[in-house]
């Protein structure tokens, strides 16, 4: 009975043991992955000062772990990416504007790049327009949503006339999602499209406000407007919108919508898209239906 009980307690013992080290492997796991992540980034771009520059695949491998590592130590990796946008070469700073995105991605993307708002917001104050668009980007992507904090940036960027038109219609759409009833927002959007904007950056607007199902009567009265625009694409694309929008949005619309209906020198495409966005709302009835000419 005693050799049973002593067997027994050695067999805990060493259970506890290796419990123990387990745990310790863990911790040092974990602190090398953080570090290892920080390294590897940092590597890569030295890298760039050398005789051969670092392939792109070489990023992506870098990148691939960070879905998978803890946030802790993706927390001490950051600050080498936001660093990386401070380097002269635009390679370097495309290269941590892209870990950004990977990180921005992931399920506490917010909570650890809330942080770091100034840092992602300095790239929509560069020349580049890749550097901007991935800016914008970073803050769209953010899960589970992107930080109010970000609004300052985004009108800044929104209001200014020489940064690239189509991050510029992005950061528009995704000031909608983040405040919708920013008065600052609403000034910043009328500034923002009282500029000559091309048919695709209009379209990428217009498609942004619908996008984000705004209840707004100040933007739905944009679309609306969008109704009459001379171009027959941008017709089609607001009466198209209107089939996503709420229902408080296509009640406000609804007059625009059926005097484009009933226009005879409207296209039948455009007519029968304005129609749909009535019918789905339950404010037209099926038989009235026009066929395609």
């Amino acid at each position: 009975m005693f050799f049973a009980r002593q067997v027994g307690f050695r067999y805990l013992a060493a259970i506890v043991v290796a419990l123990a080290v387990c745990q310790l492997h863990a911790q040092v796991a974990s602190t090398e992955a953080g570090v290892s992540l920080q390294k590897s980034f940092q590597g890569f771009i030295e890298r760039f000062n050398s005789a051969q520059a670092p392939k792109d695949d070489e990023l992506l491998r870098i990148a691939d772990g960070i879905p998978g590592t803890r946030s802790d130590d993706v927390s001490k990796a950051i600050p080498s990416f936001c660093a990386a946008l401070l380097r002269q070469d635009d390679r370097i700073k495309l290269a941590g504007a892209f870990m950004l995105t990977i990180v921005a991605q992931r399920s506490d993307g917010a909570a650890l790049l809330t942080p770091h708002v100034d840092c992602i917001g300095r790239l929509l104050n560069l020349p580049d327009e890749r550097l901007q668009a991935a800016g914008v980007g970073i803050f769209a992507f953010m899960k589970p949503s992107p930080p109010s904090s970000a609004t300052k940036s985004l009108i800044e960027y929104l209001t200014r006339t020489d940064r690239n038109p189509m991050a510029q219609a992005n950061a528009l759409s995704l000031l909608l999602r983040i405040a919708p009833e920013n008065s600052e927002v609403t000034s910043a959007v009328d500034k923002f499209l009282s500029q000559s904007l091309s048919l695709q950056v209009r379209e990428a607007v217009l498609n942004g406000i619908a996008n984000t199902r705004t209840e707004n009567p100040h933007f739905t009265n944009i679309l609306i407007a969008a109704l009459n625009d001379r171009d027959k694409e941008i017709r089609f694309q607001v009466a198209q919108a209107f089939q996503r929008m709420p229902k408080e949005a296509v009640l406000q619309a609804q007059p625009a919508l059926q005097k484009m209906i009933e226009n005879p020198r409207e296209l039948v495409d455009i007519q029968n898209a304005a129609r749909e966005a009535l019918k789905r709302n339950g404010l037209i009835m099926q038989s009235n239906d026009v066929e395609k000419k």
